[in-house]
């Protein structure tokens, strides 16, 4: 069948058409005005693997809603990791210059039906949902625009080699009959989720006390035994009779340098 002219140019005006709309819809004006030249570039390549894309929509605003399979959607929040990236790019002169961009895809996974077996609207299927953890390896040097191609390209292929993180809250959300159960078990992991993050904390702290407590011991055990350096035998006797009997394990290793003054064999035993 021969194409006309006419219907090249009015295939090309709705090809533009289509692009410009996919990429209003995944930027706001005022983020495209900031974007540097490098994320430019790579947003001409998702437009394009977008509107060819047979997994992936962009009709919800700054995001990519990727169907992983019947029951559940994978989210890629592409405007605010957008967002993201452009600040830390603006203060990256005030940061090392060995400092990376956090390379994390910030997606949830969500819900499609409801318990009744009706499909949702995109609000209530974000309250049927759950963050995953998904890091891009060696992707510092990549801007967002390419992060997010990629991630339609995967969308696209199956989700190949999904990481556990992504596999577990796909189970998650999957799991509960009702939205109610849902939200029970949610709750209950974050809490348990505040609750590991404190035992962290309080173990972090005692590890800090703990080490806090050595070097003070050890800068206590070496002034200790600096004096002792300094004393004349009798000194040493009248210290070592001091330190008998008390407590603690300080007093006990003081001792212990006295006897080892007063009676190197019986020390060495």
């Amino acid at each position: 069948m021969l194409v006309s002219g006419a219907d090249e140019v009015v295939d090309e005006n709705r090809r533009m058409i289509e692009w410009m709309a996919i990429e209003g819809n995944l930027a706001p004006k005022d983020l495209r005005e900031m974007m540097p030249n490098e994320e430019w570039r790579g947003l001409t390549l998702l437009v394009s693997v977008l509107h060819s894309s047979k997994a992936c929509t962009s009709i919800e605003e700054g995001r990519i809603v990727a169907s992983y399979d019947n029951e559940v959607e994978v989210v890629l929040h592409f405007e605010s990791m957008l967002r993201r990236r452009i600040d830390w790019l603006c203060a990256s002169s005030e940061r090392h210059q060995l400092a990376k961009p956090d390379c994390h895809l910030h997606v949830i996974v969500r819900r499609r039906w409801s318990e009744s077996g009706q499909i949702m609207h995109p609000r209530k299927r974000d309250r049927w949902s759950i963050g995953a953890c998904i890091a891009a390896t060696e992707a510092e040097d990549l801007p967002v625009t390419d992060l997010a191609a990629t991630f339609v390209l995967w969308a696209d292929s199956g989700f190949p080699k999904a990481p556990a993180t992504l596999i577990e809250q796909i189970s998650f959300v999957k799991g509960p009959d009702s939205y109610e159960d849902f939200i029970e078990e949610k709750r209950r992991l974050e809490r348990d989720s505040v609750l590991r993050a404190e035992n962290r904390r309080r173990a972090a702290r005692l590890e800090i006390m703990r080490r806090h407590e050595e070097e003070e011991e050890s800068r206590l055990l070496q002034e200790a035994a600096d004096r002792f350096g300094m004393m004349g035998w009798r000194q040493v006797m009248e210290v070592d009779r001091d330190l008998e009997g008390a407590p603690g394990e300080l007093n006990e290793s003081m001792r212990a340098m006295s006897r080892s003054i007063l009676d190197p064999e019986e020390a060495n035993l």
